[in-house]
């Protein structure tokens, strides 16, 4: 039917008449946050023919949320919705003719789906738009009051047993966040009440991100879709090229910044116990030539949050402070913060505005100043507005706006180079991920295009080199093709390119920032993640014990 189609979130009917499926937004609609535009769910016969749209909403950017159930005879749509202004997601049902939808509980919910025998709907609780969850629900599909099933930390992608007595699902295993394979036997005449059984998946496999659970076959076989456990680290590699060193294994590192000294890491990584008020995310340090991982502590009066791979962080020129975009329970737009680099209590450097949100700070080379990137988010959406760049006095004060909406800021990576004259920044095409390396003047004026850059994403990083004659960039979205396993640096006067080959395999780069003796650069790097499709066969008789 020249639908475009998204790879998440397909349902069949169970008569296999009918498939339903959500239409993809076009690559560069959705900005560097991942956001989502309102997206069709359509209808289509398995034999062929012209799709049908059944309904029009808007579910956020998170892919749980796009799960769709088709009822048996394919007549009826289950599916989640969220409402931009109270930030709730609920499910629905509606009939695939066009029929308004129903809501089907009060609760905030997320991924339905029909029992084989059409009765009921099984889903999941929902939390922060789907960043959360909790318990398993069924409800009567044609509305009723809903069942509390299963107690879980984190249920998702729940599918039925061909008789409807039964339902698996993913559960957080433990506070590590190791998930497992959970199975409910529902109460019917063969179960007198709810049991439940749980399932380790073999050793070195993991779950992906999204919906997992494939499906129940009539012979009692569940599929699944796995990956190779998957491990990060940072790498130090000659800035000429060679075999890259590891210098920490584990966490989840990102943003790796030198000391001006050269002898230490900082970053970004997975917060310890005792490591004060960071919330999961705690900037940490380790020795240039490896060891340990250690967080610096933080003491404030709110747990800040400093983001995942969006954030960024710098160290001063001097070596004693570390600039970094935060977010505080009372303020939900990131500010930009200062902490010593031992750790202590931070000092607020912006407040932002409402509806904005700051990040990527970076020092001037004297240290008199920081600029950053400021985003407007749009009201009611978790889509992301213009971005700017401005620059603030390190001591604090109002910032000043060095860019206009022409400069076409992305808000991935920013970059001063060493000799204080240029701020280097990334900029997408329109409609696209594809755009360019670009540099302004950090006293103001016009910008002007380094070079065309590929996959524009907050894994994106740039760094100058120290006689802020070259930047270096990573070249894709992480990805671990032979190309990708390579640092690219782009020269200011031509916009020529240079491939730094790193002597890894199957190894994924993101992140990076160049030594201040030009001599080496840091990575952030990920192996491991192969997607596999598994079956799960012989565990009734463990669950009827």
């Amino acid at each position: 039917g020249g639908k475009s189609v998204a790879w998440y979130g397909h349902a069949w009917s169970g008569d296999g008449k009918w498939i339903a499926f959500n239409s993809k937004v076009p690559d560069g609609a959705r900005g560097g946050q991942g956001q989502m535009e309102d997206e069709g769910i359509f209808v289509v016969s398995s034999a062929g023919g012209e799709p049908k749209m059944a309904y029009q909403n808007y579910r956020d950017f998170r892919v749980i949320n796009y799960r769709i159930s088709l009822s048996p005879d394919g007549n009826a749509l289950a599916f989640s919705s969220v409402d931009r202004m109270k930030k709730e997601q609920h499910i629905y049902t509606m009939a695939v003719d066009g029929a308004s939808p129903t809501l089907l509980v009060e609760a905030q919910a997320r991924q339905p789906v029909f029992s084989p025998d059409g009765r009921m709907i099984a889903y999941v609780e929902d939390r922060d738009l789907g960043g959360g969850g909790g318990d398993l629900y069924v409800v009567p599909a044609q509305g009723g009051a809903p069942k509390l099933v299963a107690e879980a930390g984190k249920a998702s992608s729940p599918i039925w047993s061909p008789q409807s007595d039964m339902i698996a699902y993913i559960d957080q295993k433990d506070e590590a966040r190791r998930r497992q394979i959970r199975i409910v036997a529902l109460d019917t005449k063969d179960y007198p009440k709810e049991k439940t059984a749980a399932f380790d998946l073999p050793e070195g496999l993991e779950f992906v991100e999204t919906d997992n659970l494939a499906g129940w076959t009539p012979g009692n076989k569940i599929g699944m879709r796995l990956s190779t456990r998957q491990e990060f680290g940072l790498y130090t590699i000659a800035s000429g090229g060679g075999k890259a060193t590891l210098i920490s294994v584990g966490g989840y590192p990102t943003k790796p910044r030198w000391s001006p000294d050269g002898k230490k890491i900082f970053h970004a990584n997975i917060a310890p116990e005792g490591s004060g008020d960071w919330h999961k995310l705690a900037l940490s340090v380790v020795a240039a030539e490896g060891g340990e991982v250690s967080a610096l502590p933080l003491r404030s009066d709110s747990k800040i949050d400093i983001g995942t791979v969006d954030g960024g962080n710098d160290v001063s020129p001097d070596g004693k402070m570390i600039v970094f975009p935060g977010r505080t329970p009372e303020n939900s737009g990131r500010g930009i913060w200062i902490l010593p680099v031992e750790g202590g209590r931070p000092r607020q450097l912006v407040k932002t505005p409402a509806s904005f949100q700051d990040r990527v700070p970076c020092w001037s080379p004297d240290g008199k100043a920081v600029a950053f990137v400021r985003e407007q988010v749009q009201e009611g959406q978790d889509e992301v507005g213009p971005a700017d760049i401005y620059i603030v006095n390190s001591a604090g004060g109002e910032p000043r706006r060095l860019t206009s909406n022409s400069d076409r800021v992305n808000g991935a990576s920013l970059a001063w180079s060493p000799d204080g004259q240029l701020i280097a920044y990334l900029s997408r095409f329109k409609d696209s991920v594809n755009g360019t390396l670009n540099v302004i003047p950090a006293a103001g004026g016009e910008s002007r295009i380094v070079g065309e850059i590929q996959a524009i994403y907050a894994n994106k990083e740039i760094a100058w080199s120290p006689d802020s004659n070259r930047i270096a960039f990573n070249p894709s979205f992480g990805g671990r093709r032979q190309d990708e396993t390579i640092i690219k640096v782009m020269s200011l006067k031509d916009g020529s390119i240079e491939d730094i080959d790193t002597g890894l395999v199957e190894t994924g780069i993101y992140h990076l920032d160049w030594s201040p003796d030009g001599g080496k650069f840091v990575f952030a790097g990920w192996q491991g993640g192969e997607r596999q499709f598994w079956l799960m066969e012989d565990f009734i008789h463990l669950i009827q014990k």
